[in-house]
């Protein structure tokens, strides 16, 4: 069945050489992705998904020439899951999490960056929560270089309807802050409201206790204007 040939591709993953996936890695993407779109039998997306988990951990090189097209296919099956597919919808998660972290995170950003500008929850919550891992990846100089790109859709999340949104939105400036310093203070000044700004202030102000350190002088909610 194609449940049990996903099965014995996810092994093959762990188990042959690059060699041997050379010939037929395409092929196989190929049956992988298509997989993802057929709700029968019941449990083929979910063998599809952790089977393409097991090509990404595994053979983690060949999605250097893919990682668009999956990454794609991926926001597809997220957009299709009900909601009663919650637990579909997470190993998605899981696997957009594992595909990004396989690639340079410049070009990861870039992935997520279009959609976290374009969608609305819950596939903007999960975007902008991937955009926070892929941050932490991120030298410094190469937050700098992103924030551009990286702060209109942010920025607008901030203000969701939807609560997981703005607390994702949230986190993902912090972990701005966390890698920048006072470098980051200038656009988020100009960008935050003093509320908004009083909110980041604080969840820094924790992660820096957590952690026990900071990457420079710890910031005030006064800088931003809160009240």
């Amino acid at each position: 069945t194609q449940k049990a040939t996903l099965r014995a591709l996810a092994l093959a993953a762990r188990s042959e050489d690059r060699q041997e996936w050379d010939k037929h890695f395409g092929r196989v993407l190929i049956l992988v992705l298509d997989s993802l779109f057929q709700k029968e039998p019941q449990g083929l997306r979910e063998t599809a998904l952790l089977c393409l988990q097991e090509l990404v951990s595994c053979q983690s090189s060949f999605f250097n020439d893919f990682a668009e097209v999956v990454a794609t296919k991926l926001l597809e099956t997220y957009r299709s899951c009900g909601p009663v597919e919650a637990h579909t919808a997470a190993m998605v998660d899981r696997t957009l999490e594992r595909l990004l972290g396989a690639v340079d995170a410049s070009r990861a950003m870039e992935i997520l960056v279009p959609i976290v500008n374009a969608e609305t929850a819950p596939l903007l919550q999960m975007a902008t929560r991937l955009m926070s891992v892929v941050l932490r990846r991120m030298q410094p100089q190469e937050v700098l270089a992103h924030l551009e790109m990286i702060f209109p859709g942010v920025v607008a999340a901030l203000s969701s309807p939807n609560p997981d949104v703005r607390k994702a939105a949230v986190f993902c400036l912090v972990d701005v802050y966390i890698s920048l310093g006072e470098q980051a203070m200038p656009l988020l000044s100009k960008e935050l409201t003093p509320s908004q700004m009083k909110l980041v202030t604080l969840y820094v102000s924790r992660q820096q206790r957590e952690k026990g350190s900071s990457p420079g002088p710890p910031i005030h909610a006064e800088d931003g204007g809160a009240a």
